[in-house]
């Protein structure tokens, strides 16, 4: 099958070293495919896939197809390679294209977390953009609020040759020192408009024992617990939610001095705040606007989806007051609409007697390449109970003012895949 029929989901994960593809054929000269980074074997897929060894990988954290069919592995520990042919499967050569792994903090959750291709990569330009976690005070990787290491959003240039010159690195976006090596965030995508979205988890404030507690994840003046949205080139939209004369630009500390501004000052990058680990975002490539659904890790009840759109700008999406579409660490009597919160899109409460208990990886399926009934559909797993979900709206049984709430999305138990963490058609 030529790479070009072919569809191919890419699901990575922190500790996987395969890539697979799980096909079901649609036509006689074309296959719907999945491509999948995993640890142990897939337990199970629908009926009619398959899963086929691509390439044994070390610490593969995300995929990008190249526009030739190429595919881009990046890895945790701060590599990015290329397979030049991954329809010929484990056999197909690889090329390093670049490694900064001296410089990249990898403890937990750190590491090279996300990366995303300029969506006008090989006519007008070659730009690739990775989110990593960069050891920027005195080389060190102890977290702290002070001289800890941080997430920085970069862009690199990727050559025809395919071998990245480390020095063609030019810096868009830091956030301040990370409190914790957790809740990173990462994921980078282009809207329609052409800007970057990209997530930003709360780094661990949240842990915090005192006031600040709340403040850095809902303080529209720190990056931590947002979505952002700026140009290809680190500039600010026009149409960004804080653009006035009570705004600054945050992308050199990820927060603002307010030694030098006033309490209130909000940082020009926020688009929508109140998440706790955005890890995973995906877009909706079907329609006629940024719509994007934006996976939030959850505590110890809840997971959640929500949608992100240019209406929602400026929102707040609840965390830490509210988990899922509870009041936080709660499964009753959850108040829904009557906080001032943006709710959820879908959510689920972490099963009992299973382990379920991360949603990371969600993507939504193109109409057309798969069987109809996947049509309109969104995937996403849950990283710890190996689950693959498909959602699609229109569930009977919605119900807001139930205990717990019911979403208007039927969710169904396609299958198990172990610990994945990303996954792109």
């Amino acid at each position: 099958v030529d790479i070009k029929e072919v569809w191919t989901l890419a699901i990575s994960s922190l500790y996987t070293k395969k890539v697979i593809c799980l096909e079901k054929m649609l036509k006689l000269v074309a296959f719907a495919a999945m491509a999948v980074l995993y640890g142990q074997p897939v337990t199970s897929m629908p009926d009619g896939f398959e899963d086929i060894l691509v390439k044994d990988i070390n610490h593969p954290m995300d995929i990008l197809f190249l526009p030739d069919g190429e595919l881009l592995v990046v890895t945790k520990v701060g590599k990015i390679n290329i397979l030049l042919d991954p329809d010929s499967g484990p056999d197909s050569e690889m090329i390093e294209a670049l490694n900064i792994g001296d410089k990249v903090c990898t403890k937990n959750e750190q590491g090279i977390c996300g990366v995303a291709l300029h969506p006008e990569f090989g006519t007008t330009n070659r730009w690739i953009y990775v989110y990593y976690t960069f050891a920027k005070y005195g080389k060190t990787c102890e977290t702290g609020l002070v001289n800890g290491p941080i997430n920085r959003l970069s862009r690199f240039l990727l050559p025809e040759s395919f071998i990245m010159d480390r020095d063609s690195e030019q810096i868009l976006l830091e956030t301040a020192s990370l409190y914790k090596n957790w809740h990173q965030g990462g994921q980078i995508i282009f809207g329609n408009d052409k800007n970057i979205w990209l997530t930003i988890g709360d780094g661990g404030t949240t842990s915090l024992e005192d006031s600040r507690e709340i403040s850095w994840v809902t303080d529209h003046g720190k990056l931590f617990g947002k979505v952002i949205r700026i140009t290809d080139t680190g500039g600010i939209p026009e149409d960004n939610p804080h653009t006035g004369a009570d705004s600054v630009r945050c992308h050199l500390t990820g927060l603002v001095d307010y030694t030098k501004h006033p309490e209130g000052t909000k940082c020009q990058e926020v688009f929508v705040s109140g998440f706790r680990n955005p890890f995973r975002m995906s877009r909706d490539f079907e329609a006629d606007h940024d719509r994007f659904f934006v996976n939030d890790v959850g505590a110890s009840s809840w997971e959640e989806t929500s949608e992100v759109t240019m209406d929602t700008a400026g929102s707040d999406y609840g965390w830490p007051s509210r988990e899922g579409p509870c009041r936080k660490h709660k499964a009753e009597n959850c108040g829904m609409f009557e906080h001032g919160h943006q709710e959820p899109t879908h959510w689920y409460q972490h099963p009992e007697g299973e382990k379920g208990a991360a949603m990371t990886a969600g993507v939504f399926v193109p109409s057309g390449i798969w069987p109809e009934e996947y049509d309109g559909n969104y995937l996403f797993v849950d990283y710890v109970g190996w689950f693959l979900f498909a959602i699609k709206e229109g569930n009977p049984d919605v119900c807001y003012d139930c205990n717990p709430p019911v979403s208007k999305y039927t969710q169904t138990l396609l299958g198990k895949v172990d610990k994945v963490v990303g996954m792109r058609f």
